[in-house]
């Protein structure tokens, strides 16, 4: 099931607008439409976010991931910005690094 057939149903689950998502999002009807649709593919992780909230759903459900441990860059690229994505990339390289530093104490 992809990202756009979970909001939806998780959406229609809920009973909840279309309208009235869009406007707690602060975003137009026809942009959440197309997240619904799957034609907007790089949703920002804030909406993903705020879109956990109201459908009371965790990020990784909605993305269909069944564990935090199935969870990768590769996966998490599609969903973040070029900047977001940097930015994990380096957290990621920092805990590695600490990790090592940890070991060699």
């Amino acid at each position: 099931m992809s990202v756009s057939s979970r909001l939806r149903k998780k959406r229609k689950e809920k009973n909840i607008a279309v309208a009235d998502i869009a406007d707690q999002l602060g975003i137009a009807r026809s942009t959440y439409y197309r997240y619904e649709q799957g034609v907007t593919e790089n949703m920002p992780a804030s909406t993903l976010l705020a879109l956990s909230e109201i459908l009371d759903a965790t990020p990784e459900e909605l993305l269909g991931w069944k564990n935090q441990q199935e969870v990768n860059l590769q996966n998490a690229s599609k969903f973040l910005t070029a900047s977001e994505y940097e930015e994990l990339h380096q957290f990621l390289l920092y805990l590695l690094h600490r990790r090592t530093l940890s070991k060699h104490k």
